[in-house]
């Protein structure tokens, strides 16, 4: 796919003068081509990295000129087929660089430099929760089955991770499961539009002032509990920075107790998840790390 990339954005974009081009990426979900050292298109590589592109260009129409942060915005995109190696969107490159990049020197901010940080993110959170969603829109439902899905990782962490775990954090992990899967007000909010991979490598930070720039991947975006970006961000948050970082990220984004909860739960289950897929992999630090965390 990568020889080819070039020659089918030039087919779609016959326009489109192409002084450099260069593939930075070809992992499994996309393949991307860098041109002239400012515009970025990915290919997905499978009918699901298809449907995932379709999706990010629902989300970004939807959220236009809502976000606090820059976001992608798709120029170029040829996306009526469901064919890879057919199927590409570009757009020109989003300022800044990783937050994952810049971790160890955001530590090293004063405490008010990190908190516009935390604060920054909160009010990314809020404002994309607070997107409103056409009736007819065509988005993922990932809150579907969890009734089902949160039972099966308790099942899948008892029994493939509780002889990692000291006794006292055996006993408040499998608590903390019974306690939202009986709790029905775990299954009680208002679907939000949710990012879905609110990570450090796709938070944007400008390289020089490490301030927050923007935001890119809403590839995994849908319909869900705004806690789940809530406790994905806690999780990243608490081990780069600290629980302070985390408490004025809640505080900020106006966390009430029961999202704080849920939150909550969402943390350790996607450390779980982490764990999990670690020692499927045989990735021990992504084992370590999500044991440690949940």
């Amino acid at each position: 796919m990568p020889g080819d990339m070039l020659r089918v954005v030039r087919d779609r974009y016959p326009d489109l003068e192409a002084q450099t081009s260069r593939v930075i990426d070809t992992g499994q979900v996309n393949a991307i081509l860098i041109v002239n050292e400012s515009l970025v298109f990915r290919f997905p590589r499978t009918p699901a990295g298809i449907g995932q592109l379709r999706t990010e260009l629902t989300v970004l129409q939807m959220a236009r000129g809502h976000l606090p942060l820059a976001v992608p915005v798709p120029t170029y995109f040829s996306a009526n087929t469901d064919t890879p190696g057919e199927v590409f969107a570009g757009h020109h490159m989003a300022p800044g660089e990783s937050l994952g990049k810049h971790a160890e020197a955001i530590k090293a901010l004063p405490v008010a430099r990190l908190d516009a940080i935390a604060d920054g993110l909160a009010d990314f959170m809020q404002a994309m929760h607070s997107v409103l969603i056409p009736p007819d829109a065509r988005l993922p439902d990932h809150a579907a089955g969890r009734r089902q899905s949160v039972p099966l990782l308790r099942d899948q962490a008892r029994e493939k991770l509780a002889a990692y775990l000291p006794d006292n954090r055996q006993s408040r992990v499998f608590a903390e499961f019974e306690r939202f899967i009986n709790d029905p007000r775990s299954f009680d909010f208002l679907r939000a539009l949710k990012h879905g991979d609110l990570g450090p490598g796709n938070i944007l930070i400008d390289p020089g002032s490490l301030i927050l720039s923007g935001v890119i991947d809403f590839g995994s975006a849908g319909l869900d509990d705004p806690a789940a970006d809530v406790g994905f961000v806690t999780l990243w948050g608490a081990h780069l920075f600290g629980a302070p970082f985390v408490e004025r990220v809640l505080a900020r984004y106006g966390a009430d107790t029961s999202l704080r909860a849920r939150a909550g739960f969402f943390k350790m289950a996607i450390a779980l998840t982490v764990a999990l897929a670690g020692l499927e992999n045989g990735n021990t630090s992504d084992l370590e790390f999500g044991l440690s965390a949940c």
